[in-house]
C-alpha cells in the first residue's frame, strides 16, 4: 500500500476515535450533571412526604394550676425572698402598704428577723379569691393567722401586703360605707388593736390624735415602749358601751379581763379617723 494512503488512513481512523471520544465524555459529563440531580430532587422529596407523614409530635399536656396551688406558690415565693432575698421581697410589697407599714427597708428587715419562726413554718390554713378588672387577688391566712395578700397582674407578677389594715382594701372600704357611725368608730378601734397585736407601732402611732401625742408620747418610742408595758396580752376584743360628744365618739372596750380602755375617735373624711384612749 502507498505510504501516503496509509498516514491517510492513520489520521481518519485517529479523527474518528477523537470524535467518539468526544461524544462519550459529552454524553457522561450530561448523565453526571443532570440525571443524579433529578434523582436527588426526587428522592429528597419523597423523603420528606415520608418524614411528614410518619412523623410523631410529642404533644404539651394543658395544665390546670388551681386556686389553692396559686396561692402556695405565691406563698412560697414570698417566703424564699424574705429568707433569702429580703430586698427583694420588700421591693414586692405595695407601694403605698410599704410607706405606711415599714416606711424604709431597714424596719421591714428588723419585721423579718422578729418574724422569723412564723415566715420559716408558713403554710396556708385559709384562703380567699376575689377578681377584679384589673387584677385577681390572693388572699391567704397561715396556721398563725397571718395573711398574705397578693394582688396579681399577670402569673408571678403581684404586690404584697401583709394584713388588712394598713390601708384601705375594697371590701374594707365597701363594708365601711354600709356601716352606720357607731359601726365604723368599732371598725376603725379594731384597726388599732389590729395594729397593736401585730406590733405595728409606726402605724398606730400615726392613727393617735396630735394633741393626744403632744400630751403624752412625743415620740414613737415613748408610744412603743407605753404599749409594751401597759397592754402586754390582747386575748379578746368586746365592745361595751358608747357615748357621743358632738363629733367624738367614746367607746369602752375590754381587751382583756384585766384590760378595759376608753377610745375616743373622731371620724373624717373617707376612711380617716384618729384616737386616742385614757392612759
Amino acid at each position: 500500500m502507498d505510504l501516503s494512503k496509509l498516514k491517510k488512513w492513520i489520521l481518519l481512523i485517529a479523527i474518528f476515535i477523537c470524535i467518539i471520544t468526544i461524544i462519550l465524555i459529552m454524553v457522561i459529563l450530561n448523565k453526571g450533571n443532570n440525571e443524579p440531580n433529578s434523582i436527588f430532587r426526587q428522592d429528597t422529596k419523597k423523603e420528606h412526604i415520608d418524614t411528614i407523614q410518619y412523623l410523631e409530635f410529642n404533644e404539651i399536656p394543658s395544665t390546670y394550676i388551681s386556686d389553692v396551688q396559686m396561692c402556695n406558690i405565691y406563698l412560697l415565693d414570698y417566703k424564699n425572698n424574705a429568707l433569702y432575698h429580703t430586698q427583694e421581697a420588700y421591693n414586692s410589697l405595695n407601694e403605698e402598704y410599704r410607706e405606711k407599714r415599714f416606711g424604709n427597708f431597714n424596719t421591714y428587715e428588723k419585721y423579718v428577723q422578729e418574724h422569723i419562726d412564723d415566715i420559716l413554718q408558713i403554710k396556708l390554713d385559709k384562703y380567699q379569691i376575689i377578681k377584679y378588672d384589673n387584677y385577681i387577688q390572693y388572699i391567704c391566712i397561715d396556721q398563725f393567722g397571718n395573711y398574705y395578700i397578693f394582688n396579681e397582674t399577670a402569673i408571678m407578677r403581684y404586690t404584697v401586703l401583709l394584713d388588712t389594715y394598713t390601708i384601705d382594701l375594697p371590701q374594707y372600704i365597701e363594708a365601711y360605707n354600709k356601716s352606720n357611725n357607731t359601726q365604723k368608730v368599732a371598725m376603725c378601734i379594731n384597726r388599732f388593736i389590729n395594729a397593736i397585736k401585730d406590733k405595728n407601732y409606726i402605724y398606730a402611732y400615726s392613727l393617735l390624735s396630735s394633741g393626744f401625742k403632744q400630751n403624752y408620747f412625743s415620740t414613737q418610742e415613748q408610744f412603743e415602749s407605753y404599749i409594751k408595758q401597759n397592754i402586754t396580752k390582747i386575748e379578746q376584743v368586746m365592745f361595751n358601751t358608747v357615748k357621743t360628744e358632738g363629733n367624738l365618739y367614746m367607746y369602752t372596750v375590754t381587751l382583756s379581763p384585766q384590760i378595759t380602755k376608753t377610745f375616743i375617735v373622731n371620724l373624717k373624711q373617707g376612711t380617716d379617723f384618729e384616737l386616742s384612749f385614757n392612759v
